[in-house]
């Protein structure tokens, strides 16, 4: 993947990102994809930028208000759509639990 998605969902090449985490905008969608990472529903691989491919996939499956709105709520969903099989393309997939 030579490019990923920012916190608007512009997309990026991977350089034009800050080095430094204080920098970044902040995405509450990668957000979300970090919080499914800690979770079993899918596995930890050494994909890099996994986490923006993930927000991707969520970003295009739910409303960023609904996210900033309810992040909790989104974190019991997000873990339904990971399992399904339109994310079988993505690093670390497991299949429906």
């Amino acid at each position: 993947m030579d490019r990923c998605p920012d916190g608007e969902g512009t997309t990026r090449r991977p350089g034009g990102y800050s080095e430094t985490s204080d920098k970044m905008v902040d995405d509450p969608v990668r957000s979300l994809a970090g919080e499914l990472a800690q979770t079993v529903e899918y596995s930890k691989d050494l994909t890099p930028l996994r986490e923006f491919q993930w927000a991707d996939f969520l970003r295009r499956r739910m409303k960023l208000k609904d996210v900033e709105k309810d992040f909790e709520g989104a974190a019991e969903n997000a873990p339904k759509l990971a399992n399904g099989k339109d994310a079988d393309d993505l690093p670390g997939w497991c299949g429906p639990a």
